[in-house]
């Protein structure tokens, strides 16, 4: 059975009002009961839901402050490789100076002695090695001199000098407890000429040589 409601109409100019009446559907007050409904249900969700978000976002960022930091840091891949260092046993040695010449004139000799010599210290030797206990040696490749030609090792960095000897080409101790080291030391030689021995050449080519001791 269709419903009756009022409407009021108002006239602008004459400010007078009536009312009429006209009858509504079941479909109509229908549709107008849901309207009404929603309006009530959707305004305290509407109210509820910003106070809702505030709340959810006040509570995440309580969360990530309690966080550990590490946890927001980057993650890369990564890999490995093996390093492997060796050594080796080394043992150098380098002459520096250059040429060494003597020359045995009237100015190197003493009249009334048989011994005439002249001496250089121009050269020195250096010297590196890892190997344990090492001692250092010298021999000349002339095997049968005229002269005599001696050498000295002076103000050795390392080690221990040996006595002056005379070269041969038997290897002989120039240096001695050199251990694992590296050092210079200044080379002293000393040609020896007797007036005898009349005059003459001598050309040699000294080795020196690191070995265990």
């Amino acid at each position: 059975m269709p419903a009756t409601f009022a409407a009021r109409t108002c006239n602008a100019g004459t400010r007078a009002c009536s009312l009429s009446k006209y009858a509504a559907t079941s479909r109509e007050m229908q549709v107008a009961l849901n309207l009404d409904r929603g309006r009530s249900i959707l305004k305290p969700i509407s109210t509820a839901i910003p106070r809702t978000l505030t709340r959810l976002s006040t509570y995440l960022s309580f969360f990530f402050l309690l966080l550990p930091a590490h946890m927001f840091a980057q993650v890369y891949g990564s890999g490995n490789h093996q390093v492997t260092v060796v050594v080796s046993p080394i043992s150098l040695l380098q002459v520096s100076g250059g040429a060494v010449s003597f020359n045995v004139t009237t100015a190197n000799v003493v009249a009334g002695q048989d011994e005439m010599s002249v001496s250089n210290s121009a050269s020195q030797l250096l010297w590196g090695t890892n190997s344990g206990t090492q001692k250092i040696t010298a021999q000349t490749s002339l095997g049968s001199p005229l002269f005599t030609l001696k050498l000295l090792a002076v103000s050795p960095t390392q080690g221990t000098a040996a006595s002056e000897f005379a070269l041969s080409t038997t290897p002989t101790d120039l240096l001695l407890n050199i251990g694992r080291s590296s050092g210079t030391c200044t080379l002293q030689y000393t040609a020896v000429a007797l007036a005898s021995q009349g005059t003459g050449t001598d050309n040699h080519t000294i080795t020196f040589t690191i070995q265990a001791q």
